[in-house]
């Protein structure tokens, strides 16, 4: 939960800089290119963005106030040149989309859409040809880790996801801190260890893990390409997971429902759901810190009394933020150029230095070892009590190895492994007493839905 609420944080500041990359340039202009003489290079934002911004505007508005302008003008860009966030009233993820789209085939449409490297929309993007692959003209493309390079798809910065180590909650049930090289294996009997020792409210996040654990040697699509899920096999896995729910290991509140989960309540709810943490009885927390910016770990680990460790846990701990640049977009060669003044070494540098997710260039390592040593120094601390230096090698070593983008699941499967995560967490909730054979009516709904899905991509 927390990993979201940082995203959602993270791509307003992103939005945040690019407006104040603008000269205030007029919030009602249509789709020109130029106000004022200068040239305006358009960015339509991710869907997160949108979502989060209509749904919290008073929340949003306090955000902006407090901001430090400064800190979000990381290098001014050439004068005539102005950033502009184009504003969306949205409903829906489907009439995002929709109005997306409709932005993209006009004439003159906007330059620049921000994305991030998991959203599968990106290849829609490319194969209905709205977004265009101009990287040859990006000047320090060799620059940037091969591994987190897409199609069209232009990196600007990247995090490392770790997990947190609630050390004192451990201590308490005489379970013993994991060791930095430790292995999905550990992780698996130190969960189950924690179980037998303590109770928990059961959130969706422990929710979906007994699912991805229970699921991670099922071929969840056929040689056939379908989702075959109405099955006595299938019904034994979900038996399982139900053991591992009503073990007595889980507290299951008779108001805990779905519905306090949707994203919708999410952020109506902003103000408190900033603190809060749905693991507040777990010794686990995922996601939810980057292992790449030393200092802002640093202060992570210091002020909360955690330790942090390698995400063994997921298969893609690695997450980046960029650009694609439209097909139809006036000002294209304006964007090339924007572009390439955010992947300089002075600005990927500036980035790190101002606390933001770590650059993507892998030609400014030194510059930025120098820095931590710097920072460290000037504090006193020796980051190696903190395996903060070793931290951020293991991250860097797996993202040039380009072992990130290994995955033993495609993003079919994965899409699938998430929705029948989401169904079921449901079905257990509404039908904590269904037959087998209403299970199996309940599994067959599930399996059109994703067969009918999979034959739409």
């Amino acid at each position: 939960m927390k990993s979201k609420i940082k995203l959602i944080l993270y791509i307003l500041i992103i939005g945040l800089f690019l407006t104040n990359c603008s000269s205030n340039a007029d919030e009602s202009m249509s789709l020109k290119g130029t106000v004022e003489g200068k040239q305006v290079i358009r960015v339509i934002m991710p869907y997160i963005y949108y979502d989060s911004v209509n749904q919290t505007q008073q929340r949003l508005q306090d955000f902006k106030s407090q901001m430090n302008t400064e800190l979000l003008k990381i290098l001014p860009l050439d004068e005539n040149i102005s950033f502009d966030i184009i504003d969306m009233k949205i409903s829906s993820k489907e009439d995002y989309i929709e109005k997306r789209n409709n932005l993209l085939m006009q004439k003159d449409g906007p330059e620049l859409i921000c994305t991030y490297s998991t959203n599968r929309d990106n290849i829609d993007l490319v194969e209905s040809g709205a977004v265009v692959d101009l990287t040859p003209q990006i000047e320090n493309i060799d620059n940037i880790y091969d591994g987190l390079r897409g199609e069209a798809y232009i990196p600007l910065l990247q995090k490392y996801s770790g997990v947190i180590i609630y050390k004192d909650r451990l201590s308490k049930s005489n379970l013993e801190i994991p060791q930095l090289d430790w292995n999905k294996d550990n992780y698996v009997q130190l969960n189950q260890q924690w179980r037998i020792e303590n109770t928990q409210e059961l959130t969706q996040d422990i929710f979906r893990n007994i699912v991805f654990e229970e699921l991670e040697d099922v071929n969840l699509i056929d040689s056939t390409g379908y989702v075959k899920l109405s099955n006595d096999t299938f019904l034994e896995h979900y038996k399982n997971m139900l053991e591992a729910i009503y073990s007595g290991n889980y507290i299951l509140t008779d108001d805990y429902q779905i519905k306090n989960y949707n994203q919708i309540e999410i952020y109506e709810r902003f103000d408190q759901i900033l603190n809060y943490d749905s693991n507040d009885d777990n010794w686990i927390e995922y996601y939810t810190t980057d292992l790449l910016n030393s200092p802002n770990l640093f202060k992570e680990v210091y002020l909360n009394n955690i330790v942090v460790r390698p995400n063994i846990v997921s298969d893609e701990p690695s997450l980046s933020l960029g650009f694609m640049i439209t097909t139809n977009g006036e000002n294209k060669r304006a964007a090339v150029k924007a572009v390439n003044t955010l992947l300089t070494d002075k600005a990927q540098l500036d980035f790190y230095k101002k606390g933001y997710w770590s650059p993507v260039s892998k030609t400014i390592e030194k510059e930025i070892d120098q820095y931590n040593k710097t920072y460290f120094d000037k504090r006193e601390i020796n980051p190696d009590d903190m395996d903060l230096i070793s931290l951020r090698a293991y991250a860097i070593n797996e993202i040039a190895n380009n072992s990130t983008k290994e995955s033993l699941l495609s993003d079919d499967e994965k899409r699938v492994r998430d929705t029948i995560a989401f169904k079921l967490y449901q079905s257990v909730r509404e039908m904590p007493d269904a037959s087998d054979q209403e299970l199996l009516e309940g599994f067959k709904r599930i399996e059109d839905e994703l067969n009918l899905e999979l034959s739409e991509n």
